[in-house]
This record gives C-alpha cells, sequence and structure tokens, in this order.
C-alpha cells in the first residue's frame, strides 16, 4: 500500500472519530442545554453545528479518495485493499 493511502487511512481515522464526538454532544442535548443555562454561547452551538457538517464532508471526501485508491471502509471501521 502506497506511503499517502496509509496516510489518507489516518486522516479518515481521525476525522471519523471526531464526527462521532461532535455528533454524541450535538445528539445527546448538552450542547443545547449549555445554550440554555448560559454556559455556551449561541455562537459556539452555531459553530459546533458547523463542524459537524464540514466534518461529514470531510470523512465523505476521504472515503471517495480511499475509493480511487481501491481501499474499502468498512462499516465496522475496517479498511482493506482491492486486489
Amino acid at each position: 500500500m502506497k506511503d499517502f493511502v496509509k496516510k489518507l487511512i489516518d486522516q479518515h481515522k481521525f476525522a471519523t472519530y471526531q464526527l462521532r464526538r461532535i455528533e454524541e454532544c450535538i445528539d445527546s442535548g448538552n450542547a443545547l442545554k449549555g445554550v440554555s443555562n448560559g454556559a455556551v454561547s449561541l455562537d459556539e452551538y452555531a459553530a459546533i453545528k458547523y463542524q459537524d457538517k464540514v466534518l461529514k464532508d470531510y470523512v465523505s471526501v476521504l472515503e471517495l479518495r480511499l475509493q480511487y485508491n481501491n481501499v474499502i471502509v468498512t462499516e465496522d471501521g475496517d479498511y482493506f485493499e482491492k486486489v
């Protein structure tokens, strides 16, 4: 496997992990609770939502690049090179 493809996999793993963390924060309602009690500004909440969108796009682009380089990403987070 080429070095740049290994780096794409590392980037995908990290971005996917970050995306899960952001989505857990949003889905838990903690960010909205923070807005309602004044601990999180509305601007910060909007930034969290925007980060979620950007990370989703970034993960999609990484997956597309991996696909172009014959790498299969499973739902379990495993990576396989097509032969």
